[in-house]
């Protein structure tokens, strides 16, 4: 095969050839991703902390990870209707909200005080039985 036939198909060239648009989304994709998993460590850290039982922590992370595993696919199914920067810049926006408000109930400043019963009521009802104690 002479060298005028040959196509560049080197890497470098492939990565050139991907637009603009899909590199951004990737990026994106990463960023969340990485949110995500940092706050699920922080999360066991805090449960561990206050509760100091490596069977809670694992619960917790488990019942995080249940709604992608029942839902995700009837969602993504969903999601595919609606433009996709919107439903992206959507669920990132639920993500940093809820976040927010985790932060904030973590540094209110009374974090054994009758607002932590509520807390726990509130989680307890939407998670269900086994009731998880948080601190004494």
């Amino acid at each position: 095969m002479s060298d005028s036939n040959n196509i560049d198909l080197s890497f470098r060239h492939l990565l050139r050839a991907i637009p603009a648009d899909f590199w951004r989304l990737w990026y994106v994709g990463m960023i969340a991703s990485t949110v995500r998993w940092v706050e699920t460590v922080v999360v066991g850290v805090v449960v561990y902390e206050k509760t100091g039982s490596a069977l809670v922590v694992a619960s917790i992370t488990m019942l995080r990870l249940l709604p992608m595993g029942l839902f995700g696919a009837f969602l993504g199914a969903f999601a595919e209707r609606f433009d996709r920067r919107l439903t992206l810049a959507g669920m990132v926006g639920l993500l940093a909200v809820a976040s927010a408000v985790l932060s904030a109930r973590r540094l209110d400043g009374n974090p054994g005080g009758s607002g932590t019963s509520r807390w726990r009521a509130s989680s307890t009802a939407a998670a269900g039985p086994p009731t998880i104690r948080c601190g004494a």
